[in-house]
């Protein structure tokens, strides 16, 4: 494999990037901060060229959910430089490494149906 090939990180906005303590109040209200250290990372991964960062989320399917991940990234001080090499696809999207808060990291061995229920992201553990 190339050190030139873009490997795809699909990197999730609700509960990755944005706090998300706050509940749903539709696509296009973002209203908590950033996670802290997101936007320092992001940043290091965006400005890699080995890599391609999507950002997705339930958001993406609205045009009004993208432009709102969009402020809140300017918002909150994201640089334009950066904000300018994040692609917003409207599918999600085949990707090397994906990172969401709400997924479960298979390895081999399937969640029985109790596992599944005790799930909780990060944001929401004691």
């Amino acid at each position: 494999m190339s050190n030139s090939w873009n490997r795809i990180i699909l990197v999730d906005f609700d509960g990755v990037l944005h706090m998300y303590t706050s509940p749903w109040q539709g696509f296009s209200i973002i209203s908590d901060g950033p996670v802290p250290g997101s936007f320092e990372w992001l940043t290091n991964i965006v400005m890699d060229d080995r890599f391609t960062v999507c950002v997705y989320s339930a958001r993406s399917k609205v045009p009004e959910g993208i432009c709102a991940m969009q402020e809140w990234m300017r918002k909150y001080g994201l640089p334009e430089e950066v904000l300018k090499k994040i692609q917003f696809p409207t599918e999600k999207v085949g990707a090397f490494l994906t990172i969401d808060d709400r997924a479960f990291c298979f390895q081999g061995k399937f969640p029985d149906a109790e596992e599944i229920l005790a799930f909780l992201p990060w944001n929401k553990r004691k």
